[in-house]
C-alpha cells in the first residue's frame, strides 16, 4: 500500500495556524488512510489556569487533504467513434474467357464511422491536479450494428479534480466482414464451385478510435 505519512496534514499544523497555543490546545485522533481524500475532525478546546477557561468557547472542525502518489483504476461510461474498419463486399462478374465461370471481384467500399457506447477503464496517477494523463481501456457496442462489439487501448486525459471526464483515443479491434479462407480475389470459379451468398465471413481487424467518458467513479473520502 502506498505510505500516506508524508502526505497528512494533522490537526496540530492546524491547531498552530488557527489560534494560539497559549490560549488552546487541539484534541485529534491519530489519522489512517487509503484513499484520494483525508478528512478528520479535530476539536480546540480553551486551556484552564487557577483563574478559570483561558477562552470562551471549543473550536470544532474538519480539515480534508487530498492526496498523492501512487496510481489510480476508475471507470466511465461514454461514447466512441471508430474508423479506419471496413467490412469489405464481393461480387461473381462472368468470366469472358471461360464460358460459365465467374471472376470473384471486390466492390469498391470506403470505411465508415461507427459510433458506439462503450463503457472504460482508466489508469492514471493519483494527484489533485485538474489535468492528467492516463492509460485506458473498454469495450463498446456498435450503435450501427447491435451485434457487433470492439475492444479497445487508447490514452488521453482526465479532466477535474474529480476525474468527471476522460478524453481518449487509441487502436481498435473490431469484427469486421473479410473474403472467406480459401477464396481468392481475381480468381475465376466454375459455378458449381463457388456461391456468390457465402464469400465474406466476420474476423477481427484493427482500426483508430477516438472517445469521450463521463467517469462514474469519484475520489475515495477517508475520514
Amino acid at each position: 500500500d502506498f505510505d500516506y505519512s508524508a502526505r497528512i496534514t494533522t490537526s496540530e499544523q492546524v491547531r498552530h495556524a488557527a489560534v494560539q497555543a497559549s490560549t488552546y490546545e487541539g484534541i485529534s485522533q491519530a489519522v489512517q488512510a487509503k484513499g484520494d481524500i483525508v478528512e478528520f475532525s479535530y476539536e480546540i478546546e480553551p486551556r484552564y489556569t487557577d483563574a478559570g477557561p483561558c477562552a470562551l468557547k471549543t473550536i470544532k472542525g474538519t480539515h480534508a487533504v487530498h492526496v498523492k502518489g501512487g496510481w489510480k483504476i476508475d471507470w466511465g461510461t461514454g461514447i466512441t467513434g471508430t474508423f479506419g474498419i471496413k467490412d469489405e463486399s464481393f461480387r461473381l462478374d462472368p468470366d469472358p474467357d471461360v464460358q460459365g465461370s465467374s471472376i470473384l471481384v471486390a466492390n469498391e467500399q470506403d470505411a465508415r464511422f461507427r459510433p458506439g457506447l462503450a463503457a472504460t477503464m482508466h489508469l492514471s496517477p493519483r494527484s489533485c491536479r485538474q489535468f492528467k494523463p492516463q492509460l485506458m481501456a473498454g469495450l463498446a457496442l456498435d450503435m450501427t450494428e447491435l451485434s457487433t462489439g470492439s475492444f479497445f487501448l487508447g490514452t488521453g486525459l482526465l479532466f477535474g479534480r474529480q476525474e468527471l471526464f476522460s478524453l481518449h483515443g487509441g487502436i481498435s479491434f473490431q469484427r469486421a466482414d473479410v473474403l472467406k479462407s480459401g477464396l481468392v480475389e481475381g480468381r475465376s470459379y466454375a459455378a458449381d464451385a463457388i456461391d456468390a451468398s457465402d464469400l465474406v465471413e466476420k474476423q477481427f481487424t484493427s482500426g483508430w478510435f477516438v472517445g469521450l467518458s463521463y467517469i462514474i467513479t469519484k475520489q475515495e473520502k477517508i475520514d
